[in-house]
């Protein structure tokens, strides 16, 4: 069903089948964002591309699905995606992986501001040194386990949802 593209000059074909699309294609030193633009419109997907992403590419696709496609570009340029729904937004591998890194230390961050509680957590079943160690590993930098022996029972003091994991 080419009428899907036909705003997207160098399309030879694209057969749309039950569950995927086959995208076959010749082009020659096409932009990025042209190949990207194409692959939006076969697949549904919303495109978002960074202006970071450059560069030209050299491809002649056979019968490759929509998908495997994408995914060789992305590999062959050092690009990454990221999918959110129908949204897939196209940066450098770099950009996505500083990204990560920074929502990583911004987690854990608010962990180190998020007040601390204690509570005592009775344990059936089993002795207090089967459970200390694995549940020491589950703390945060300022949680703490105390083994109650006597009342078979561990008293920790961590955030809430810390808390809940020693729980289980």
């Amino acid at each position: 069903e080419s009428s899907n593209c036909s705003r997207i000059p160098h399309v030879s074909q694209i057969e749309r089948c039950s569950y995927f699309v086959i995208i076959s294609s010749d082009f020659i030193h096409p932009g990025l964002k042209l190949i990207f633009q194409l692959i939006g419109e076969v697949s549904d997907l919303n495109v978002l591309i960074g202006d970071d992403v450059k560069g030209t590419i050299t491809l002649r696709l056979i019968d490759v699905p929509w998908d495997q496609a994408l995914d060789l570009i992305l590999d062959i340029k050092n690009l990454g995606m990221l999918r959110e729904g129908n949204v897939v937004r196209i940066l450098p591998r770099e950009k996505i992986r500083s990204m990560r890194q920074a929502e990583l230390t911004a987690v854990k961050e608010e962990r180190q501001l998020e007040p601390l509680e204690t509570e005592v957590v009775t344990v059936s079943y089993t002795a207090l040194g089967n459970i200390t160690g694995p549940a020491d590993e589950l703390l945060t930098d300022r949680g703490k386990i105390t083994p109650d022996n006597r009342n078979k029972q561990l008293i920790v003091t961590d955030i809430p949802s810390v808390i809940e994991e020693v729980k289980k």
